[in-house]
């Protein structure tokens, strides 16, 4: 089979992405491997002039036109180049000269190139209603030898539209075409024609083979919505043995609508069809056609099998009201299946189904779970007109019965209101699903279930308030007011955890009025408040932060205490912290200190303010003012000398946080243009504190260092002789950070751990162990 050549694919895709921006038909991509026709160049007509490379002076055409800058002539020497990009933009612009270039297009139909033949035949599709005088010649062209070309000369047809009628015989052939391509294309030009097309059509659906006749349906369905075929060929091929033949007609007159009602009684005697995919088609073509499909419809089932009789319930549910009383008889159908389709329509139907609403709450207890939660699914799709039978359902004896009840409230949503009260009492339910659902629907019907919700959260089963917490977060911001009266009014601790947890699943919507409630008289409310600021993100930190300046200082407490848990999602309230670092109160001093560290990345305000907290008479507030002022401090020469004071001084804490600090300073560094100046200057710095006189300095230090030698080797020395350090926890950290080292440092390394190795300490020997073992020793 031979493959079209690629400039054919060229000129085609070129044309496709030239002209697909205007309003203009696309042309469709060629088949990638098109078929051979053997013998049909005995089909085709003369060629006039064939092989002309030269056209044709502008005179013969009756009127030079031209395209961006360049004549008819220059554009048709542009067709016949080999060079498949110029081919494609000539058949573009030859297209948009329009019907001037018509004549030269037609005779370039016959060329010896096929890709002459192409490129003529997409300017043709570019060009469309204008090109009409060139349907002759592109009804013979149709017999081309090259299926590329066939494809290229239908669409030219199908582009031309309701001028191309002359051609419908010639399509009508080609629809028995052995390429798949051209047989497609041949009915998107048939259905373009449109209403010219239709005798013949309907002549070809009576009188052609299985496989022409399937695909003359299909043009004649494709006209649609702008042109309706008629029925009649449509319920011909209902009646025939043929499965393709049958899909083919139902699917027609799906898409036919209530056009196609003349066909119903014809439809409905095939919904038992042993096909599947004709019965389906069938059912789906009845829907379409509604109400007036009715009568045929009930007509078909008495003594109908299971199957069909469940096919003919799923098609009513196109049929409006007028189809309910079928449909509720269908909720007691022997058959699963049809009581399923008979739920599903009468849902589909919607608030017009109200007089099916007890049955469908008796079919909430099906043994068939499919058909019961279908059934729920459709009562609450009827909504208001089923609330009252719902509300009996609630307290019915069948777990699922209940469930279900609370299912179909929730589908109703605010249609669902009136069953609020009935919905308390399913909160109470002793099955937590059912608890579970009842709280969805009352969230789900909006305002009315809300109170509901909120008194929940007093209740003393855990169950129940965790159900309404859920539903009250789903309700969102219309909940919030409520909440918080509760909360402020609730008189035992779980109510106000259940608050809490109610206010924290609504989100950010809470936070400004959660805010009011960090002033409350009620240590246990404001620290409630707190925690569900702290829970929120972002949305919390306005409030928290003006906690900062209340002159009660259990409130500046809370605040900062809360700031600290949010982290760096709190560096607004950077500024107002380091307010805090005068404080009188020491413990306010320190989570001040600590909220600026959690905080991490800081500017030179706040480095300010942490250096000054450097100096505090509290030891806990100088550790944790070390890591800020690094952070927000640029430049390693302008912190390193106060980190190389710090570690001189006799405080362990600070000692320790500016080991910590310095290591993620350095570690940061690594790799960068700086790196080598933190080798000679931080990295010494903290290879000093392994001398310090107390044990815990030099154990920080080993653990630091250990991060570091992960990535280079600077330290490793310093770390070996520690080896030897009296103290056997520093010899124990020194193995370990060791151990932390680069495999690739393992040669320098390994012979001096394996002595320490028999340490009399068990707990350094463990040490050593393990970094051997990490090193791959």
């Amino acid at each position: 089979m031979p493959r079209m050549s690629p400039r054919i694919g060229t000129v085609l895709l070129a044309a496709s992405v030239l002209f697909g921006c205007e309003k203009k038909t696309s042309v469709p991509a060629p088949s990638p491997l098109p078929e051979s026709r053997p013998g049909a160049s005995q089909i085709r007509g003369p060629s006039p002039n064939p092989g002309s490379g030269a056209p044709p002076g502008d005179a013969q055409y009756g009127g030079v036109n031209s395209y961006q800058g360049r004549s008819l002539e220059e554009w048709l020497v542009l067709l016949e180049s080999t060079n498949a990009a110029d081919q494609g933009s000539a058949s573009v612009a030859l297209g948009r000269i329009g019907a001037g270039a018509v004549p030269a297009l037609i005779e370039r139909l016959h060329h010896k190139e096929l890709d002459v033949r192409t490129a003529s035949a997409t300017a043709l599709a570019v060009m469309g209603p204008p090109g009409h005088d060139a349907v002759p010649a592109l009804s013979l062209a149709l017999a081309d030898e090259v299926p590329g070309v066939r494809v290229a000369v239908a669409d030219a047809l199908r582009s031309i539209g309701p001028g191309a009628v002359v051609a419908v015989p010639s399509l009508i052939l080609a629809l028995a075409d052995e390429s798949q391509r051209v047989r497609e294309t041949a009915i998107q030009a048939l259905a373009a024609i449109g209403e010219g097309a239709i005798p013949e059509l309907v002549a070809a659906c009576r009188d052609s083979g299985r496989p022409v006749r399937e695909r003359a349906l299909n043009a004649l369905a494709n006209m649609l919505p702008g042109v309706t075929p008629p029925a009649e060929p449509f319920i011909d091929a209902l009646r025939e043995p043929s499965t393709p033949l049958r899909i083919a007609a139902a699917s027609g007159l799906e898409r036919m609508g209530a056009a196609a009602a003349p066909a119903a009684s014809e439809l409905a005697s095939v919904l038992g069809d042993e096909d599947q995919a004709v019965a389906e088609a069938a059912a789906r073509a009845l829907r379409q056609i509604g109400p007036s499909a009715l009568d045929a419809v009930r007509a078909t089932m008495a003594g109908a099998k299971p199957l069909a009789r469940a096919r003919a319930y799923k098609a009513m549910g196109g049929f409006g009201a007028a189809a309910v009383p079928a449909l509720r008889d269908g909720l007691k159908d022997e058959d699963a299946r049809a009581r399923l389709a008979a739920a599903g329509s009468l849902g589909t139907i919607g608030a017009a189904s109200g007089d099916a609403a007890r049955g469908l709450v008796d079919l909430l207890a099906d043994p068939d779970t499919e058909a019961a939660d279908r059934a729920a699914w459709a009562l609450g799709r009827i909504g208001a007109p089923a609330v009252e039978a719902l509300e009996g359902a609630l307290t019915h004896p069948n777990i699922e019965v209940r469930r279900r009840a609370c299912i179909a409230l929730i589908e109703a949503g605010p249609a669902g209101a009136p069953a609020a009260p009935a919905l308390a009492g399913a909160l109470r339910d002793d099955d937590p699903n059912v608890r579970a659902a009842a709280g969805e629907a009352l969230s789900a019907m909006g305002l009315p279930g809300i109170p509901i919700l909120v008194a929940a959260l007093e209740l003393q089963d855990p169950g129940v308030r965790a159900a309404a917490v859920r539903a009250i977060g789903a309700a969102g911001e219309k909940a919030v007011e409520p909440v918080i009266v509760s909360l402020k009014a609730a008189k035992n601790a779980p109510a106000r955890a259940a608050g809490v947890a109610a206010l924290r699943a609504i989100g950010a919507p809470a936070a400004p009025r959660v805010g009011e409630l960090l002033r409350d008289a009620d240590v246990e409310v404001r620290n409630a408040a707190a925690e569900v600021l702290s829970g929120l993100g972002v949305s919390g930190v306005p409030a928290l932060t003006a906690l900062l300046s209340e002159p009660d200082p259990a409130l500046r407490k809370l605040g900062a205490a809360r700031l600290a848990a949010l982290g760096a999602l709190a560096s607004g309230a950077s500024s107002a912290l380091c307010g805090l670092l005068k404080d009188p109160d020491v413990e306010m001093r320190r989570l001040a200190v600590n909220a600026l560290g959690a905080i991490g990345a800081q500017d030179e305000t706040v480095a300010k303010a942490c250096e000054a907290a450097l100096g505090d008479a509290d030891e806990e507030v100088r550790a944790g003012a070390v890591m800020p002022f690094m952070i927000g401090t640029s430049g390693l020469k302008t912190v390193l000398p106060k980190m190389k004071e710090l570690l001189k001084g006799p405080d362990i804490l600070v000692k320790a946080a500016v080991l910590k600090a310095l290591t993620l300073d350095v570690l940061s560094a690594l790799g960068s243009k700086e790196a080598q100046l933190y080798k000679e200057e931080a990295i010494p710095a903290m290879m000093e504190a392994m001398h310090d006189k107390e044990p815990a300095v030099r154990v920080a230090a080993c653990g630091a260092l250990g991060l570091i030698a992960a990535r280079d080797a600077t330290p490793i020395d310093e770390l070996l002789k520690a080896l030897g350090d009296e103290e056997a926890k520093v010899r124990a950290a020194a193995a370990a950070a060791l151990g932390m080292a680069k495999r690739e440092f393992g040669g320098k390394i390994m012979s001096p751990l394996r002595e320490a190795g028999g340490d009399p300490d068990p707990a350094v020997r463990q040490a050593v162990a393990e970094a051997v073992k990490r090193l791959g020793g």
